[in-house]
């Protein structure tokens, strides 16, 4: 329990990050190009995805908003980066300290991860592992199954269910600090 500031740091940089992260999906991504043709001047953002260069008309009044909005982009990418290179020395730091706080981090950082997943895609991963659970011969316990279904259905976080689940197994890192 000697590293709960630590903990709580990690915790928060990490949901910073993944909000930062989720706000970047939404926000348009490329570059203004104008073009003139036969005289007039049109506006264009381009982008490269998967290799190759897309492009989407804006119109002259829509010009100052996307400016903005890739203005916008251009801050929060940077602030992404930052959290990104603090998250990482953090980490590397847990590692050098005490390897079971750097497992206790890891395994929060996937819980918060999981829980910004929209409930379709839960639903979807929930079909998935109950197949391969299936394949593997694995019976899931059930308040695993509960805790699983009440996360897919967003009533409760990840963490609840696959926490208590690695502590059932004494697999729970927290519980060496």
């Amino acid at each position: 329990m000697q590293y709960m500031g630590l903990i709580a740091q990690h915790k928060s940089l990490t949901k910073k990050l993944l909000n930062a992260g989720q706000s970047l999906s939404l926000m348009p991504e490329g570059y203004i190009s104008p073009k003139k043709i036969a005289g007039k001047t049109y506006y264009y953002l381009q982008k490269r995805s998967r290799g190759q260069m897309c492009s989407r008309y804006i119109k002259v009044q829509q010009l100052p908003e996307m400016r903005k909005a890739l203005s916008a982009r251009k801050k929060l990418e940077a602030e992404v980066a930052a959290l990104s290179r603090e998250l990482e020395t953090l980490e590397k730091a847990a590692a050098i300290l005490d390897p079971a706080l750097h497992r206790s981090m890891v395994q929060n950082k996937r819980c918060l991860q999981m829980d910004t997943l929209p409930i379709d895609v839960r639903k979807e991963n929930l079909s998935f592992a109950n197949a391969m659970l299936s394949l593997e011969g694995v019976a899931p316990t059930k308040k695993a199954k509960e805790s699983l279904q009440a996360w897919g259905e967003g009533k409760q976080t990840f963490a609840s269910g696959y926490l208590e689940a690695l502590r059932q197994y004494n697999l729970l890192a927290a519980d060496r600090l």
